[in-house]
């Protein structure tokens, strides 16, 4: 695109507009110019930004966004303020937005959103001079210093000088979310807009070390976390809860999730698996190690559990829950590492079950694949049969287990029907994950190819079987993954060995990607700060916003972070 100096292309920022044009804005350090480009018909066209204040004074982080009818408008820093500059479709226009060079404070990191689409209604969250949170818009009573007074520039975080690297949001709705890091800390915090001007930061559960073995799901309640805390050895629960929140980690406290133990047992390598079901009830399906045994537990209004299975010497290792949409009854794979078989159990309206209290449930082996078999993962189809992804021990093959009924199936069970879904890939270790809610028959599974250590997708629909490619082409990643799709697009949260990163891919097709084969996938590091993205858990809200939960090493927390779609903003924009 240009090609002009060494340097010409860092601190990029892009967009697409609604014909699918690409707009980017840039730095080029050698000229200390601010660039803007878009590419129509195949071809780029690209400009200095020529702010008349400050031109060949300006100092990168731009921040880009599209109006209405595709305008382009940028944030970016200069020598020593945060300026605005958009195009109102015959002129660039520009702006000073916050100012306190007169005291020697400089604002760093700014991430910029439109209300409502509109280019003269800008919204910038930033960091200020003396390392504060702010967020800037037109209008308000608490002017930003050293301007006309028209825009306004609130604290939304004031309590740690040591705040960086921030990520604004805004809903349809117009509410608006950031995303921001306390490098002090190594903590990420997300503060969001319940209502107009109504903000509540919170960090879920900031401890010594916990969030392994996360698992998520999202109502319109907000999202729900499982996951496992090492230091306690206790299985907790997280719910977004504002009217009585408390019980989270050290801090005990927070203004947004209420945290819970569901079982005061547990393991290293123990999982666990959560979902929103019957009542609209939290369950979490988990795995005791003092029985051993699957256990199965409710919080209505405190949290109670039962023994599913116990059937064996050691079974319940890695359930993967889900509900029946017609019913809410629940739905569990899992292993029985006794004899090396994947189970399934299904929660029956009445007393005609094999297993569970009073026989409600019904628990029945799928397929023989051996005590190292692993990487287990639940999904039920729009017609409620379900379909489960896991790592054959034996061969060490990704296999799909999709229920047929009757008796003509591959699987140990001939119910069932078993297929390895991309035979020439061995995979010796890593987390599969299944997806198929699509009315069309399709169905998703990411995996680890450790035989190249890659992340690879494999697409099922009716006509073509099983078609796999890689996502992400890196050495060592996607050990970790967790798959969900937007329509019939899959997007892959995933853990990268390589660096300790959450990241998180999704399809585009057509050669305009940055990874994958045939550069065919967008791969974008959501958080890189420490030993992060392990245990990833990723969910689609009914509003359409991405949610993934995930364990940070380092620090050992279980943190939450989410994207606003369909724009894929990152959580934390890289300079």
């Amino acid at each position: 695109m240009d090609t002009s100096v060494v340097s010409a292309g860092t601190n990029i920022a892009l967009a697409i507009d609604t014909s699918n044009n690409l707009h980017v804005a840039y730095f080029d350090s050698p000229t200390r110019n601010l660039y803007y480009g878009i590419k129509t018909g195949g071809a780029w066209t690209t400009a200095v930004i020529a702010d008349p204040d400050y031109y060949d004074h300006v100092n990168g982080e731009p921040s880009l966004a599209l109006d209405t009818n595709g305008y382009p408008a940028i944030a970016y820093l200069t020598d020593d303020n945060l300026r605005y500059a958009y195009f109102d479709g015959a002129t660039w226009n520009y702006e000073t937005i916050y100012d306190e060079s007169a005291d020697g404070k400089y604002p760093d990191f700014p991430s910029l959103e439109l209300a409502g689409g509109d280019i003269t209604y800008p919204n910038i969250s930033f960091i200020d001079g003396d390392g504060y949170l702010r967020l800037a818009s037109y209008g308000g009573m608490d002017p930003c210093p050293g301007t006309s007074e028209e825009y306004d520039c609130p604290y939304r975080d004031n309590a740690s000088t040591y705040q960086t690297v921030t990520s604004l949001a805004m809903t349809g709705s117009e509410l608006r979310s950031v995303i921001y890091m306390d490098a002090q800390t190594g903590v990420l915090h997300l503060q969001h807009e319940t209502s107009s001007n109504t903000w509540n930061p919170h960090i879920v559960d900031h401890s010594y070390n916990t969030g392994l073995s996360s698992s998520l799901a999202v109502d319109s309640d907000g999202p729900h976390i499982s996951y496992y805390d090492r230091d306690l050895t206790d299985f907790k629960y997280a719910e977004f809860d504002q009217s009585d929140p408390g019980g989270c980690g050290i801090y005990g406290f927070n203004t947004w999730f209420r945290c819970d133990t569901v079982a005061d047992s547990a393991v290293v390598g123990s999982n666990d698996s959560v979902g929103i079901g019957y009542n609209y009830y939290p369950h979490v399906a988990y795995y005791d190690p003092t029985h051993p045994a699957l256990r199965y537990a409710t919080l209505n209004p405190t949290w109670s559990s039962i023994i599913i299975d116990s059937s064996s010497a050691d079974t319940g290792r890695y359930p993967s829950l889900a509900f029946s949409q017609g019913t809410g009854y629940g739905r569990i794979a899992y292993m029985d590492v006794t004899n090396g078989v994947l189970k399934y159990a299904q929660e029956m309206p009445t007393p005609a079950g094999n297993c569970g209290p009073g026989y409600y449930w019904q628990c029945d082996p799928i397929d023989n694949i051996g005590q190292d078999g692993f990487g287990i993962s639940l999904a039920l189809n729009p017609s409620g049969y379900p379909l489960i992804s896991f790592v054959d021990g034996q061969d060490d093959r990704v296999k799909v287990a999709r229920y047929v009924g009757g008796s003509s199936g591959t699987c140990t069970n001939p119910a069932w029907n078993c297929e390895s879904i991309a035979p020439e890939h061995p995979t010796g270790w890593g987390q599969t994950s299944i997806w198929a809610d699509s009315p069309d028959g399709i169905s998703m599974v990411s995996f680890h190819n450790s035989d190249d250590g890659t992340l690879m997708v494999s697409i099922y629909s009716y006509g073509s079987g099983w078609v796999h490619e890689t996502a992400d082409q890196a050495y060592v990643t996607g050990v970790e993954n967790s798959i969900t799709a937007i329509g019939t697009m899959p997007v892959v949260a995933y853990s990268d060995e390589r660096y300790y990163d959450l990241n998180v891919a999704w399809k585009v097709g057509g050669g305009d990607g940055n990874c994958g084969e045939g550069a065919n996938w967008y791969c974008e590091t959501i958080d890189h700060t420490g030993r992060v993205g392990f245990s990833p858990s990723i969910k689609l809200d009914p509003s359409g916003r991405l949610y993934i939960s995930y364990y940070d090493l380092t620090n050992g927390d279980l943190k939450l972070t989410f994207q606003a779609l369909p724009s894929f903003l990152p959580l934390i924009k890289k300079p």
